[in-house]
């Protein structure tokens, strides 16, 4: 088996079901299965859905226990040579599975890679970055410094938003939304850290990954479309907090700080959550 894609599913509803169909549009030369995993949605049955795609393997679970944990659990049940980690907002765009699967063929140092995302418009997302530090967590995608100053040098270098997007290049990490993984650097280096709930596990693996000596790149040839947020609509300022919680274990685990280095860093989060919250325009809603 060349290639086992897993999507972690939780209230996406439609978009699910136009992700599925993008994979068959893709058609992809390379053996291939699917594993869905539910992380208990509240948005109707997905019965109809295996009728629909008998070729998908279906995980229901009782709870929502995150993406990592999730993709863990379908990662001991794959045979691929590698993983590609996908969201359910995503649609894979002709040959982007091809393409992907080629690259990490051809570069057998690469644990990891990502496509280029782009917004249902077209334009760029900022799908690779550098590793977050203390300093650069502020200038990331949704901080008020990159909203109030999108077009500032910190910004766009934590964002890596000068690439040319006309090569692969090698990055810091990619997101977690359409991720290729090579199977055997994925237990090389133990899997996602399942402390990492939503969000930051995509930087974690990559960073651990690099700690191993693999490398990680962008392969802007392979596209995919990416509706950031679907699973999180009705929970903005919940995922806020965890993006925050897991931006704070990461500098823990990978950064040494004093005791004050500490108190500073949970003060700052606390404090860019509690000015974004207000600003989401979100109702917090249980679904």
């Amino acid at each position: 088996m060349d290639l086992s894609i897993i999507i972690v599913n939780y209230n996406s509803g439609e978009h699910l079901k136009r992700c599925l169909a993008s994979l068959k549009d893709a058609s992809p030369q390379w053996t291939y299965e699917i594993v869905v995993v539910d992380n208990a949605s509240k948005d109707g049955d997905l019965t109809g859905l295996q009728k629909a795609h008998p070729e998908v393997h279906l995980i229901k679970n009782s709870k929502n226990v995150g993406f990592a944990k999730a993709n863990n659990q379908a990662i001991t049940q794959v045979r691929g040579k590698y993983i590609l980690l996908l969201n359910p907002d995503t649609l894979i765009l002709k040959n982007g599975l091809d393409q992907l699967v080629k690259f990490m063929e051809d570069h057998s140092e690469a644990g990891a890679a990502g496509p280029a995302l782009l917004n249902p418009d077209g334009t760029r997302q900022p799908s690779c970055r550098r590793f977050p530090t203390p300093t650069n967590v502020f200038f990331g995608r949704n901080s008020l410094l990159t909203r109030w100053f999108p077009r500032n040098p910190l910004s766009q270098s934590y964002l890596l938003m000068d690439l040319d997007g006309q090569k692969p290049v090698e990055v810091d990490w990619v997101m977690g939304a359409c991720m290729i993984l090579r199977h055997e650097a994925f237990q090389n280096v133990g899997g996602f850290d399942e402390i990492f709930f939503l969000f930051v596990e995509d930087a974690d693996l990559c960073y651990r990954l690099r700690q191993k000596g693999w490398k990680t790149y962008f392969v802007p040839e392979a596209q995919a479309i990416h509706e950031y947020g679907v699973s999180m609509r009705y929970r903005r300022r919940l995922s806020m907090k965890e993006h925050n919680i897991g931006m704070y274990r990461f500098f823990l685990k990978h950064y040494q700080f004093s005791l004050l280095m500490k108190g500073l860093l949970s003060l700052g989060l606390l404090l860019r959550l509690s000015l974004l919250a207000p600003l989401t325009g979100f109702q917090e809603t249980e679904r």
